[in-house]
């Protein structure tokens, strides 16, 4: 299981913080450590998204709601939000086409002690 830290800091309804590296074994590109566009909804969800690097840059979107006992906060997240699938191209004979980018997952942040 991989463990990476969340860190999010909440002035008002804008959510600020950074997200540790991921090891990514399918490219050496950077991941960026900032969240963007962090906001507390109404409706007491939270969201943000931040640039994942494979050979371009690529908008993964956390969306999630924090627990009652307020300990967890479950994210659903999606990739290419936004953006067009990655064309790729066939090392055997099958030309260019587009990548599927991967389904929607879910993640669990838990408050520190």
């Amino acid at each position: 299981m991989l463990t990476r830290v969340l860190v999010l800091n909440q002035v008002g309804n804008e959510v600020h913080g950074t997200i540790t590296p991921e090891t990514n074994r399918w490219t050496t590109g950077p991941f960026h450590r900032t969240i963007y566009g962090g906001k507390v909804h109404e409706d007491g969800t939270i969201s943000f998204y931040i640039w994942y690097l494979r050979d371009e840059p690529v908008k993964q979107v956390y969306k999630g709601q924090i627990s009652a006992d307020g300990q967890e906060i479950i994210f659903t997240v999606t990739t290419g939000e936004d953006f067009p699938p990655p064309t790729v191209k066939a090392l055997i004979p099958l030309g260019e086409r587009n990548a599927r980018w991967p389904d929607p997952f879910k993640v669990a942040a838990r408050r520190s002690k």
